[in-house]
């Protein structure tokens, strides 16, 4: 679906989106070390290690097509539709930068502190940038059946997932993702 070039041409539109929108934002992606790996072996499109954000080409490009054949919208611009999903994705690494959530994760589980802090950022994302996009599968508070999230911190939603009864031995980020797409259909 997209090249190395292509991504790069896309994540410089969304240093410019970023800091026409939200020059905070702005400012703190062109400060933020970008890298593009066209074969890693990881299960995910794009994450961070708190100072570096990382894309995988290969995942990316499977989201993305995923994400534009669920479209329901018959007249949907696919150029534009990508650039909102790189830069949903490219806000969303960048505010586990800002949150510190590697260094908050602290003790706790892993797999659930991820989703919590995904199931934050995602609404803060929705709330502050509600024009763009957002790829599919994405974590949000109805895909853990959570109220009122949008005022709690990820350590408030970790335990609440946790009061839940999520079992982080039971899934990995693959099940998880298999669920959602149940979920969804």
């Amino acid at each position: 679906m997209i090249d190395k070039v292509t991504l790069a041409t896309n994540l410089r539109a969304t240093k410019i989106f970023l800091m026409h929108k939200a020059p905070f934002f702005g400012a703190l992606f062109y400060a933020t070390t970008i890298s593009i790996n066209e074969e890693e072996e990881r299960p995910s499109c794009a994450w961070t290690d708190g100072e570096t954000i990382y894309f995988n080409l290969q995942q990316l490009n499977t989201l993305l097509e995923d994400s534009f054949m669920a479209m329901k919208e018959k007249e949907v611009n696919k150029e534009h539709f990508i650039f909102e999903c790189i830069t949903f994705l490219a806000i969303h690494e960048l505010m586990h930068c800002m949150f510190l959530h590697l260094e908050r994760k602290g003790a706790r589980e892993a797999l659930i502190w991820n989703c919590a802090a995904d199931v934050t950022i995602n609404t803060l994302i929705d709330q502050w940038f509600p024009s763009l996009r957002s790829p599919k599968g994405l974590l949000t508070a109805s895909s853990f059946n959570l109220n009122n999230v949008r005022n709690k911190t990820t350590e408030t939603v970790y335990d609440e997932l946790l009061n839940k009864g999520v079992d982080p031995s039971r899934m990995t980020m693959l099940d998880l993702q298999a669920d959602l797409e149940k979920n969804s259909q």
